[in-house]
């Protein structure tokens, strides 16, 4: 049953972050922090009654002051960078499971720790702790998901 979880985790991660890479110039000095927590949350998606999701969404959100997730951040938010610009992702785990982020289909360079697959490329994500993601976009413009 654990098993089945952590493959839910994971594969709810990789359907709902996007990174769209454009094709505009890119700055040298430009890097981009995000700090996400992950987190299950009662929400009525369907209309069909509340039950529990995992959410990914922005861990300080100035216009939040409780910083309790909302179902409005669904689904998660979208990373918009130029090719070649680097990235970083603090991924706060406040799941009872391991989990981990696959950045599917960019092809992590140079920093293989940080493609999210776990037990292959990198350890899980333990329940309560982080892990900071650090990697490039893509050299091709597009949408990754």
């Amino acid at each position: 049953m654990a098993m089945k979880q952590i493959i839910f985790a994971i594969l709810f991660g990789v359907i709902l972050l996007t990174i769209s890479v454009s094709s505009t110039p890119l700055r040298k000095e430009d890097t981009l922090f995000f700090d996400w927590t992950i987190k299950t949350h009662k929400c009525d998606l369907d209309k069909c009654g509340e039950r529990p999701v995992i959410l990914v969404y922005p861990t300080y959100d100035k216009n939040n002051k409780e910083n309790t997730p909302k179902c409005i951040k669904f689904p998660a938010p979208t990373i918009k960078a130029r090719p070649g610009q680097h990235i970083q992702v603090l991924i706060r785990n406040k799941l009872d499971e391991l989990t981990a982020i696959h950045w599917h289909g960019l092809l992590i360079r140079n920093t293989i720790f940080s493609d999210g697959v776990p037990a292959v490329t990198q350890c899980p994500i333990q329940p309560g702790t982080s892990f900071l993601y650090d990697f490039y976009a893509n050299d091709h413009s597009g949408t990754h998901w």
